[in-house]
């Protein structure tokens, strides 16, 4: 079956054709309605088998988008089942339909022209991950962890236990720490009170935004006031840590390495998972909560 279904009305048929030959040329198998179905059968059912097993839609969404009802459909079961959705807005007025607002928070790629059609097969490359890396490689991350975690347990000697809880205890507060400081601010370009003004049910809560801010502000001026006594404070952590690693060879440098080097990973590891995870849980939550909402209202005033 096709990796990507695209989904657009009936007059957007040539850049849709030239997008699909694009894509084609790439590696990437696609479906459209108008070059894949076989006469004889039912409209609707290759359709729904193209939809259920792509990996990911692009919407091409144009003033006649709005005319054509299976788009809503469409997008409605990719939304609902948490798959990639690429928006493609072409030509003008491409917003003044019902259907944007579904994926409005989403990054969408405006296309004039074929000439603009690269940007969309570059987004769904990277999306599908075609020509990327091996899939081993994808596992490289997380290679100082596991360097950090083979390093303690040999020179830890017999509390190799010890060592490793300590360490993951480390990692844990330095991941948590750095996924407060992560957390992305929410774009200006969809306020949750434009959009109780536009009439939407749901809103994106920004809870956790505002408990990051005020956490990593919290922290970052603590650090600045208490600089003496948070470096007392570490070096009695070491101290602490060093006692019940007492069969190692050098107790107490090790404690310090564990600390440093493992909060530090810890920190970069939960920064990262911020950044890349957040956003797309978010879509995901509010695109799912607000479809029924949002179809329903756009349909009746279309």
């Amino acid at each position: 079956m096709a990796d990507v279904f695209i989904s657009y009305a009936a007059k957007d048929s040539a850049i849709v054709e030239a997008l699909a030959r694009k894509l084609v040329a790439q590696d990437v198998s696609v479906f459209f309605d108008t070059g894949a179905l076989v006469a004889g059968k039912s409209t609707s059912e290759p359709i729904t088998k193209a939809l259920d097993h792509a990996k990911a839609i692009v919407v091409v969404l144009s003033r006649e988008a709005v005319r054509r009802r299976f788009v809503e459909h469409e997008l409605a079961r990719f939304l609902e089942g948490g798959k990639i959705v690429v928006p493609v807005l072409h030509g003008s007025g491409a917003t003044e339909n019902w259907v944007w607002p579904l994926v409005a928070d989403r990054p969408a790629i405006v296309v004039n022209s074929t000439d603009d059609l690269d940007a969309v097969v570059d987004r769904v490359r990277v999306a599908l991950g075609v020509g990327q890396r091996p899939s081993w490689q994808r596992y490289l991350p997380l290679a100082p962890l596991i360097i950090g975690l083979g390093t303690a347990a040999v020179v830890s000697g017999k509390d190799v236990i010890q060592a490793l809880l300590w360490a993951l205890a480390f990692w844990a507060g330095g991941a948590l720490a750095g996924f407060f400081f992560g957390v992305p601010r929410r774009s200006t370009r969809m306020q949750p009170v434009e959009a109780v003004a536009a009439g939407a049910s749901y809103t994106s809560n920004t809870n956790l935004e505002h408990i990051a801010d005020w956490l990593t502000k919290m922290l970052v001026g603590v650090a600045l006031v208490e600089a003496r006594d948070i470096l007392s404070g570490a070096e009695s952590l070491v101290a602490f840590v060093a006692a019940t690693l007492g069969s190692a060879v050098a107790p107490k440098p090790l404690a310090t390495f564990l600390m440093i080097y493992f909060v530090t990973v810890g920190f970069v590891a939960g920064y990262a998972l911020a950044r890349l995870l957040t956003p797309r849980v978010e879509a995901t939550v509010v695109g799912s909560s607000s479809l029924t909402n949002d179809r329903a209202r756009f349909r009746s005033s279309a």
